[in-house]
């Protein structure tokens, strides 16, 4: 199952990500769409998301406008099981 990804970055700004599989170390994994995750201050990370959803889920969060980032992963990650939270990894 791959693991929506929820951080917020070191100027504040939010960004989400789909990893594969859950990491052992979440700074520096690498997401389906081949992105690598920054440093970040606090993330929340939520497991069950379906491997055949991830590529789509990725790039539909991708497109989203900053100021939307947010909301639009706490809609998602609604029906999908917390599997780690907290910070700072900078």
């Amino acid at each position: 199952m791959a693991v929506l990804v929820g951080i917020q970055l070191e100027n504040g700004e939010w960004d989400n990500f789909v990893l594969p599989r859950s990491p052992k170390d979440f700074c520096g994994s690498v997401d389906v769409l081949g992105r690598t995750l920054p440093c970040f201050q606090y993330l929340e990370a939520y497991e069950k998301v379906g491997k055949d959803d991830a590529l789509r889920l990725a790039r539909t969060l991708r497109g989203i406008p900053k100021a939307l980032r947010r909301q639009a992963f706490l809609d998602r990650a609604g029906t999908l099981r917390l599997s780690a939270k907290g910070g700072t990894m900078i």
